[in-house]
Formats: C-alpha cells, sequence, structure tokens
C-alpha cells in the first residue's frame, strides 16, 4: 500500500515538473465497485486474482510513459501524460465480465479525474481533486442503483 503511494507521489512530481513547461497531464483515481462484497464472499485469493486482472486490463490501455498504482485494497491511481477519454475506456473495459475458474462475474469502477495544471499545481491538489471526483461519481452511480430497487420488470 505504502509503495503504492510512494509510486502516485513520484509520477505526480515527475509530471508536475512538466508542467512548468505547459504540458497538461491527468490523474485518475479508480475505485473497484463491490469489490469488498466479492472478495469477502469468495476469500481473499479470488479478491487477489480479481485485482490482477484489473491491473492487465487497465495496463494494456496505458502508454510506456503513464503510471499505475494500487493505492489501496481496491483503489489504483493512473497518472497520464494525455487522457483523451481514458476515464471511459476504463470504465468500459472493467464492465467486462471476468472469467475464472470457478465462476464469472461482473464488477463496475468509479474514475475520477482531475487535470493538471488546471486543477492544481501540487501533487496533493491533483490527487485530492481527482479523489473528490471519483467519489462523486462513486455517490451517483449508488443513487442510481438506489433508485432501481424496488422496481419490477416490464
Amino acid at each position: 500500500l505504502a509503495a503504492g503511494v510512494l509510486v502516485a507521489a513520484v509520477a505526480l512530481s515527475a509530471m508536475l515538473v512538466r508542467d512548468l513547461r505547459r504540458q497538461p497531464f491527468a490523474v485518475l483515481c479508480i475505485d473497484i465497485n463491490r469489490f469488498g462484497d466479492l472478495n469477502n464472499a469468495n476469500g481473499q485469493g479470488f479478491g487477489d486474482q480479481i485485482l490482477c486482472i484489473v491491473t492487465r486490463r487497465v495496463q494494456r490501455m496505458l502508454r510506456e510513459q503513464d503510471v499505475i498504482a494500487r493505492t489501496g485494497g481496491n483503489e489504483f491511481v493512473l497518472v497520464l501524460e494525455r487522457a483523451t477519454k481514458i476515464a471511459e475506456k476504463v470504465m468500459e473495459t472493467l464492465s467486462a465480465p471476468i472469467v475464472l475458474t470457478s465462476m464469472t462475474c461482473s464488477i463496475a469502477a468509479a474514475v475520477g479525474v482531475a487535470v493538471a495544471p488546471a486543477h492544481g499545481r501540487r501533487a496533493d491538489e491533483i490527487l485530492s481533486r481527482a479523489r473528490a471526483s471519483m467519489f462523486a461519481v462513486k455517490r451517483t452511480l449508488i443513487q442510481v442503483q438506489a433508485g432501481h430497487m424496488g422496481r419490477r420488470s416490464p
């Protein structure tokens, strides 16, 4: 966990140096929805497999200069030189079913985005804005899901 935060901080710092030359970059915070439920119901080994698959899926979308770091149990930070529709691509990629030997499951992700220098000039500001954006998306997803509860299918 600490190593992931350190990697993200170093990457953010490197990108901030680039910002001095007016090259914007993006920070994405990703939270895997319902990961705790899946992990608790199926065991830690199952959860570890999900995290590995998520990591591989996201890495395939990144360029060599981009950075991914796991910063918490089900949270990741991406530091990207350019963020052309990457948030939508991440959410679409992670929504594809995951097939493991024992079962198939579906996951979804809340993705928050902050762009430097528009959302800050310090690493902590940019990361904070990206996390706030991620939590706003997560709250919206929860509200939408709660709105569908109790409704019957036509």
